[in-house]
């Protein structure tokens, strides 16, 4: 395929420019700027770029109109970079894109566009107008177009109409306001073919201060090294799936870049970039064997590694997952979603949980690093179906690299369920508020709320080999095991039973899960506890969003009716500022009820100093109350 360079872009072919609108000599010469939004959150990690926008920026470069680019992350006064920009190189058009979660950072852009030059023109593209374009529009307030669906050729149509002066709303993929409604041309011009695209102008936006910063490693995305020379790369868009909780900017239409394309793609960025491991920031590149197989071929012959995405069907076979990892591939991830064959059925996300075990049990036989997610929320969530992801989690907390509530993002099956139903009461609010957590589940909102701090107290990795729990006099206990990376004998005296804040190895200084009630003999705890409940009525106090979860694991006989949860205050969810009345069915209490139902027994699981005060209060207030038992005497 014939190829050419323009304004500095690279793989712009015939075919690609004979799809698009080029500039008419007689038209007018507009001045265009793209504006990346600023996406970080720590300016001293990498931040998730755009591939999509760049591609956009290179389509419209590669027509050899008069385009400049500038990207607003690291930057210490953004706007005033974007004043002396739109100032400086006269500029006419300003576009910038991002997804619906992008809001502020989108709206920040053409606000100030607007008012360093009111009568400049703004666009906005990408998911966040693709998803549900009057809504986005609506809130953007000074948006003038929309660009809808895949920005390559509408981008380039749009601008032409504007440089003859014809009315941009008859552009098809565009959305703007005429005659006091929305004109919507959402029959957009789809990309075929990603093989005769240009290459996206990753330069244009700075990639290479992308390398100054570190990439963020929480979940463990390579294990072989620390490199920040990493390269996004998309060489497939969209997905054939239609998942209740996803969204596609560019349609159903699965489609992908050749393998050949691919490796002109990777030897055109190891000629910019000193590159040492690569992203596939795309979803099925590694769905089909031949093509996974070919594929894995080619990324062998480099020496650099990379981790992508997979799905947890039968399409994924233990050969495939091996070419993977001599390829060089360090990690996949990939979307479990939920251990309940029923919540992935409601999802439509036409895998069952057998399937997803039998890949990571792949993945363990070759030695493949392969994370999972898990999200919680789907309208048939129930307590149960939560409960049996919770426990497989626990079972599998090697493979599972993160956990999430639902999100409700435009565009999805559950977006146009929640508005149609009135749970999203506004749609343009909602998307102003930043899309924030929405129950569609059949859990109370008290179960629902709990989880984010739940996560926080279940995800506990690297746990102890070989622990022992020795009650101490002072309600402590003495932890005790073997560290799971240096295999070093540690002790952890006078530990409280909850502690869900990680300590370092004094060896080897990783972090230790010292969450002593994960190590306890529960047998022996809830048969302690069952002895106490026959004989009396029974309050756990104080009952709190960290220790709920591992008194009711441990003793599940404190789910009996004849137990009572006590809190003297209202519980807060520190995400929310939302308060719990229950706790998963059970109501939390004030300890007012102690008299009024004549509870003669309390249990403690807390530390030494609340055990001491609630022992005092007793006394002061209810001296009814005959015994109080800490969690650690039930040992």
């Amino acid at each position: 395929m014939e190829t050419t360079t323009i304004n500095g872009i690279e793989n712009v072919t015939l075919e690609f420019l004979s799809m698009i609108k080029l500039p008419e000599a007689n038209g007018n010469s507009l001045n265009y700027l793209m504006v990346m939004p600023v996406l970080t959150i720590d300016n001293n990690i990498q931040y998730y770029f755009k591939i999509g926008f760049a591609s956009v920026c290179a389509a419209l470069k590669a027509s050899g109109r008069n385009v400049f680019t500038t990207n607003l992350n690291y930057k210490l006064e953004p706007l005033k970079l974007l004043n002396h920009v739109i100032m400086t190189k006269k500029i006419d058009v300003v576009l910038t894109s991002g997804f619906s979660l992008d809001f502020h950072a989108v709206k920040m852009i053409i606000d100030a566009a607007k008012e360093i030059k009111p009568d400049i023109i703004t666009v906005v593209g990408g998911g966040i107008i693709s998803a549900d374009p009057v809504t986005a529009m609506t809130a953007l307030e000074n948006a003038d177009y929309g660009v809808i669906g895949e920005g390559e050729i509408s981008v380039n149509s749009l601008a032409y109409a504007l440089e003859i002066k014809k009315d941009a709303a008859d552009v098809d993929g565009v959305i703007c306001f005429r005659d006091g409604e929305w004109s919507i041309r959402d029959n957009w011009p789809m990309v075929h073919d990603l093989n005769v695209l240009p290459f996206p102008d990753y330069e244009g936006f700075e990639y290479s201060r992308l390398f100054e910063k570190k990439y963020d490693n929480n979940n463990g995305v390579w294990n072989w090294t620390q490199s920040s020379y990493i390269a996004y790369i998309m060489p497939s868009r969209s997905c054939p799936f239609n998942c209740t909780f996803c969204f596609h900017t560019c349609g159903s239409r699965y489609k992908r870049m050749k393998v050949e394309t691919i490796k002109k793609y990777i030897d055109w960025l190891l000629s910019f970039y000193p590159i040492e491991l690569v992203h596939f920031a795309d979803e099925l590149s590694f769905s089909d064997r031949q093509h996974t197989m070919e594929l894995c071929r080619l990324l062998k012959s480099y020496n650099f590694g990379w981790f992508g995405s997979i799905r947890g069907d039968g399409s994924i076979t233990k050969e495939m997952l091996a070419a993977m990892k001599e390829s060089g591939c360090s990690t996949l991830y990939l979307g479990i979603e939920s251990a309940d064959n029923n919540i992935l059925k409601s999802m439509r996300k036409r895998t069952t949980i057998e399937q997803i075990e039998k890949v990571f049990d792949y993945s363990v036989e070759i030695g493949l690093d392969l994370k999972g997610y898990l999200i919680f929320g789907d309208p048939e969530e129930t307590t149960e179906t939560f409960w049996r992801s919770i426990n497989w989690m626990q079972l599998h907390k090697a493979s599972v690299a993160n956990i999430f509530l639902l999100r409700v993002f435009p565009g999805s099956q559950i977006y146009k369920d929640a508005c149609e139903k009135g749970i999203i009461r506004d749609p343009v609010q909602f998307l102003k508020d930043g899309c924030p957590p929405v129950n569609l589940s059949k859990m109370t909102d008290d179960e629902y709320n709990i989880f984010p701090v739940l996560y926080r107290t279940l995800h506990l990795d690297n746990k102890l080999e070989d622990a022992e729990v020795n009650p101490l006099p002072d309600y402590t206990v003495n932890l005790a095991g073997r560290c799971p990376c240096c295999k070093c004998i540690v002790s952890y005296p006078h530990e409280s039973m909850f502690n869900i804040s990680p300590r370092q190895c004094p060896v080897c200084c990783r972090p230790l899960n010292i969450n002593a009630i994960e190590y306890c003999d529960l047998g022996k705890m809830n048969k302690n506890a069952e002895n106490l409940i026959n004989a009396t009525k029974v309050a756990v106090w104080a009952i709190n969003i960290s220790n709920f979860y591992w008194l009711t694991k441990s003793m599940p006989a404190l789910k009996s009716d004849n137990v009572y949860f006590i809190n003297k205050n209202k519980i807060k969810i520190p995400d929310n500022g939302e308060y719990v009345k229950t706790f998963f069915g059970k109501e939390v209490f004030t300890p007012d009820i102690i008299q009024s139902i004549d509870i003669d027994t309390i249990i403690v699981p807390n530390n030494q100093w609340v055990f001491y005060e609630i022992k005092e209060q007793c006394a002061d207030e209810y001296p009814r109350v005959k015994r109080i038992v800490h969690t650690s005497e039930m040992l």
